[in-house]
């Protein structure tokens, strides 16, 4: 049985009126409020909504599998909003789909006004090979632009992102370390979440500013080094618990990977 758990109380949410493609009721009760723009009823803190009846399936892995049943993104809602819309790469697993809502949610609530999270590929409908990238193929796969000082959102039908923060392995200033880490933190705090892929720049300039704090420490372990990941992040999610053919990867390292070491070891989305 699929638990998503949710931590945060009842929320109001406006979008363009996309809609899912697919959910078992629970799920469209959670997405369809992201659409519609009703109310969904807080739950208790210790309740998790139950996806039991959901219907979407990632199958095979990340780099080699395919989508069932897939759910779309709405193209915009609180905290959030679809970009690179003409490549059509907004579909996902149920899970994927509500996870993506979470984080933008957590994230406009720490920083109420500001520049929303800028979704880019998932993945396609039917899942499978998509260019530009190796992975996103089984619906657990999404890219998420940083975030700039001046907290501007790029146009939604913009080809690719279009600012880099590491120039010759430094950081460039206009990158907001506080509103990017707390994606990370958002992403991270996520039952779901595999794998965050950054630039090893801005992982060791968060293991310097965050890294104090032992619950950082734990975020910080989600955060994998990658090439070319120096204008987004490359959020991982876990298969489902209920879908039975997708291929679950290895978790990482125990500890924060913050020594010279980890952050020397750069892994392949």
């Amino acid at each position: 049985m699929r638990k998503i758990s949710l931590i945060f109380p009842v929320y109001f949410i406006c979008c363009s009126g996309a809609r899912a493609d697919n959910g078992g009721p629970a799920f469209n009760d959670l997405v369809k409020a992201v659409v519609e723009n009703t109310a969904v009823a807080p739950p208790a803190v210790t309740d998790t909504p139950d996806l039991a009846g959901s219907l979407s399936q990632a199958v095979g892995s990340y780099s080699s599998g395919s989508l069932l049943n897939a759910a779309a993104l709405p193209l915009e809602g609180t905290g959030f909003v679809k970009i690179e819309r003409a490549r059509d790469r907004h579909y996902g697993t149920e899970e994927t789909i509500h996870a993506l809502a979470v984080i933008g949610l957590k994230y406009s609530e720490a920083f109420p006004g500001s520049a929303r999270l800028q979704i880019g590929d998932i993945s396609v409908k039917g899942g499978g090979e998509v260019s530009l990238h190796a992975s996103h193929q089984n619906g657990l796969d999404a890219d998420a632009a940083m975030i700039a000082t001046d907290e501007r959102e790029q146009d939604p039908l913009k080809e690719g992102f279009d600012e880099n923060f590491v120039s010759n392995g430094a950081v460039a200033v206009r990158f907001d370390a506080d509103r990017n880490w707390m994606i990370v933190k958002a992403a991270a705090e996520n039952t779901g979440i595999a794998r965050i892929f950054v630039d090893p720049a801005i992982k060791t300039l968060f293991c310097a500013k965050f890294g104090a704090d032992e619950d950082n420490r734990k975020i910080l372990h989600f955060l994998r080094p990658a090439a070319h990941h120096d204008d987004h992040f490359h959020l991982r999610f876990e298969c489902p618990a209920d879908d039975m053919k997708c291929v679950k990867q290895e978790p990482p390292p125990p500890g924060d990977g913050c020594d010279a070491i980890a952050l020397r070891y750069l892994e392949q989305p």
